[in-house]
Formats: structure tokens, C-alpha cells, sequence
């Protein structure tokens, strides 16, 4: 049976619930390591997000504006994490700008821009979430060199995505296809997700 998106996007909403309550588990076990708290509540958002993408599609409606600026605020959470593994400041303000953006350009443009401004965003975060754990790498932390691999692998994802929507190869109006040049994000969301919270755990 071949898989179609809207089960795809339950099983990325379902892996991001668990990777994000286990993360938050963790933290509630050793409150000081805030870096987890972050990380898993982003995770939590960001399944959030993917039901809202697939309510969006079923429905035939826009609520996947919502999913998508659930989505820009999980990259930002992720940052602020880096930030603070570091002991860096991670501004408040940094963090929800990129999202307010996103959801700006949903109501006031149309909601048929939403989806290029949050690859846009996220991507600039996931890209500063990489340079900030690579500039810390002094410190010899054992997963800090995955964390940047895969960061940086899902920051190329995203800008893949935001050829294939401006270029218009991702062939609808609404959610892209499987079958298409974007749905390389759609699995490689599945496993960033899923490794990420091991790694930060080590």
C-alpha cells in the first residue's frame, strides 16, 4: 500500500510528541540542563505543527498557517537550546521574531506564502543553531559534532525545499507532494527528529 502524506505527517507528529516528552522527562529528572527543557518542548510544538499541516490538508483549509509557524518557533526553540548548551544568551524576542514573521505574511499576503517564509526562517535558524554549536566545540562534548552534522544536513534540506517551492516543482498549491523534490524534507524530518534528542542525551 503506498503511503500518502497525511499518514506521513502522523507518523512525524507521533516521533516528535515522544522524542519531545522523553527530553522533557529528562529534565524533570535534573532541572539544571535547560538545554533539554527547550529541546523538548520544541519537539512538542513542532508535533503540534504537523497535525496542523494535516488537519490543513484533509480539511482543505488553511489551517496548516498555523503548523508551519509551529514549526518556524520549534527551529527557533532549537537555537535558543544551542545557545544555552554554550551558556549564550538566546533573546526572547530572537526567538518568537521569526515566527510573528510567518504567521504575518499567513494573514496579511495570503496564506499560500506562508509555507516559502517558514522554510526562509527556519532554515536561517537552523543554520545559526549549527554555527553556534560549532563555535563551542572546545569543549569536547560528545555529541556536539553530530548535532552540527545533522543540523547542518537539515538546514541543506530546508533550502531544497525552498527551491522546489519557488521554483514551483513541488507541483500544488497546498502541501507538497511526496512525489516531489521538497518531500526529501518529509523524511528526513522523521530521523533529524529521532536522533537529535539521543544525541543530546549522551
Amino acid at each position: 500500500m503506498p503511503l500518502d502524506l497525511p499518514t506521513l505527517l502522523v507518523m512525524q507528529s507521533f516521533a516528535l510528541a515522544c522524542a519531545g516528552a522523553v527530553l522533557v522527562v529528562a529534565w524533570s529528572q535534573n532541572r539544571t540542563i535547560k538545554p533539554l527543557a527547550l529541546w523538548g518542548i520544541a519537539h512538542i510544538l513542532a508535533a503540534g505543527g504537523f497535525v496542523s499541516l494535516m488537519f490543513g490538508l484533509i480539511l482543505r483549509q488553511p489551517v496548516w498557517v498555523l503548523g508551519v509557524t509551529l514549526l518556524v518557533l520549534q527551529s527557533s526553540l532549537v537555537w535558543k537550546a544551542a545557545r544555552t548548551i554554550d551558556s549564550k544568551p538566546g533573546p526572547i524576542v530572537v526567538v518568537l521574531v521569526g515566527p510573528v514573521v510567518v504567521a504575518l505574511v499567513g494573514v496579511m499576503l495570503g496564506p499560500q506564502y506562508a509555507p516559502a517564509a517558514s522554510l526562509v526562517v527556519s532554515a536561517a535558524y537552523i543554520i545559526a543553531t549549527a554555527a553556534t554549536l560549532w563555535l563551542g566545540r572546545k569543549d569536547h562534548l560528545i555529541a556536539r559534532w553530530p548535532l552540527v552534522f545533522l543540523s547542518a544536513v537539515h538546514a541543506v534540506a530546508l533550502m531544497i525545499g525552498i527551491y522546489s517551492t519557488l521554483s514551483g516543482s513541488t507541483g500544488q498549491n497546498g502541501l507538497p507532494r511526496l512525489a516531489s523534490l521538497f518531500g526529501i524534507i518529509y523524511f528526513e524530518t522523521i530521523v533529524l527528529h529521532s536522533a537529535l534528542p539521543c544525541l543530546f542525551l549522551l
